[in-house]
């Protein structure tokens, strides 16, 4: 049991070593580090995974990358596609205990000694065995993970070359998927030309509002009946609906029991004033 916990002691102090290491590493004093890792710094990575950083800045890599040594390292920001720092933290317990919320502690670990190790970066990317496939990567650049993770950044992606099975088409479809994010975001309905030939009335302007009509159809009147068709002649003022429009109507006769003109009898007429003499 003690020696157990001797042990256990022994690696406390060590990582708490790799601690104070990772402080000093990353201190004012790391310009050789800070100069390498600039070199592997992803300005563009940067900019789309932090939107207030992309919003700050743009693309500008100067600044991203200011941004990333002085603020983004210490709040567990990622520099590039390679390694997740949360990702790397949540898988190892024994590094959690001795860095807590130091994050730049992290990398330090992975570049020191996780990646000889064998420790996962939580994105896919293996940095040694990207070596391992490859024997002139092997041979010039041995197990330096800011070397390899250079060369694949710059050359390995455009060669096609492979740091893990699946890790190309996993990288490549997250990049799809940001840049459709991005594209969604911006897009705006397309406006196209209105080409209007001569004659022809630009769309919108057809005062014609009968929509059961072609535009330029002759429309109807101001005829009001319903029941006929446009442009039928329509009845006058007659106002017997029993007879047919245009049928000769009754004169001012207002006597209904007799035709018009029809001789009328005695009595019935003006009295006769002729005098007969005798």
């Amino acid at each position: 049991m003690a020696v157990r916990k001797t042990k256990r002691m022994g690696i406390v102090k060590k990582l708490a070593a790799l601690a104070l290491a990772g402080c000093m590493f990353f201190g004012i004093g790391s310009e050789a580090l800070a100069a390498s890792l600039k070199d592997v710094f992803d300005e563009h990575y940067y900019a789309d995974s932090y939107g207030d950083v992309k919003e700050a800045y743009g693309y500008d890599r100067e600044a991203l990358w200011n941004h990333f040594r002085n603020f983004g390292m210490k709040e567990g920001r990622n520099m590039n596609m390679f390694f997740d720092v949360a990702k790397y933290r949540a898988q190892y317990a024994d590094l959690e205990a001795v860095f807590g919320d130091d994050w730049g502690a992290y990398l330090n670990h992975y570049l020191t000694y996780g990646a000889k190790e064998g420790r996962d970066t939580g994105t896919g990317f293996d940095a040694l065995e990207y070596a391992d496939r490859y024997a002139d990567l092997k041979e010039a650049f041995g197990d330096d993970v800011l070397a390899l993770w250079h060369h694949y950044q710059t050359y390995g992606s455009a060669e096609q070359r492979d740091g893990r099975d699946q890790w190309i088409i996993d990288a490549e479809r997250e990049a799809q998927r940001r840049a459709s994010e991005v594209a969604g975001s911006a897009a705006k309905p397309e406006s196209k030309p209105v080409v209007v030939r001569p004659g022809e009335l630009r769309p919108g302007t057809d005062a014609d509002t009968d929509t059961d009509t072609t535009p330029g159809e002759p429309q109807p009147g101001p005829d009001t009946d319903t029941d006929t068709t446009p442009g039928e002649p329509q009845p006058g003022l007659d106002t017997d609906t029993d007879a047919t429009p245009g049928e000769p109507q009754p004169g001012p006769d207002t006597d209904t029991d007799t035709t018009p003109d029809q001789p009328q009898e005695d009595g019935d007429g003006p009295e006769d004033t002729e005098t007969l003499w005798q």
